[in-house]
């Protein structure tokens, strides 16, 4: 804290803001994780981890769930492409449980939602075909109108 014209202030942390983001995460984040199946605290903990993670992987990721606006359907379907895609969501977990801000068991169990949610867990092998991305626009698209 300082004092900033006669007031205390905090300081600005770019990262920050609001107090929903803070503790739930950003609204595509909760949208993803609930058509997951994530349980509240198994989501209070994925965002957690992303919060306080500092390597570039899991940083890298959370920066394009921050960024993300749904502007058009092609804009979904790229980030869902590019930035969500089954294998980088692995991927990040990984990298969570070896920087240690995740456990094993909750890596775990989040991987296998996802692994098990039609649409992704089906077909991330395959993830470029069309038919894998429908599902999760039509859900994305639902939510944000």
């Amino acid at each position: 804290m300082r004092l900033r014209r006669g007031r205390w202030s905090r300081p600005r942390n770019s990262f920050v803001t609001a107090h929903d983001v803070m503790q739930d995460g950003p609204s595509i984040f909760v949208t993803l994780t609930t058509s997951w199946g994530l349980v509240d605290h198994e989501r209070y903990a994925f965002w957690r981890a992303l919060s306080q993670a500092t390597w570039s992987q899991a940083v890298a990721f959370r920066q394009d769930l921050l960024a993300f606006y749904p502007v058009s359907d092609t804009v979904t379907r790229v980030f869902l492409d590019e930035a969500m895609n089954p294998v980088r969501l692995m991927a990040v977990c990984e990298a969570l449980v070896q920087e240690g801000y995740l456990t094993r068991a909750t890596a775990s169990r989040i991987e296998g939602r996802i692994l098990d949610t039609p649409g992704w867990g089906t077909a991330w092998q395959y993830w470029e075909q069309a038919e894998a991305l429908q599902d999760v626009c039509t859900y994305i698209e639902t939510y944000w109108r």
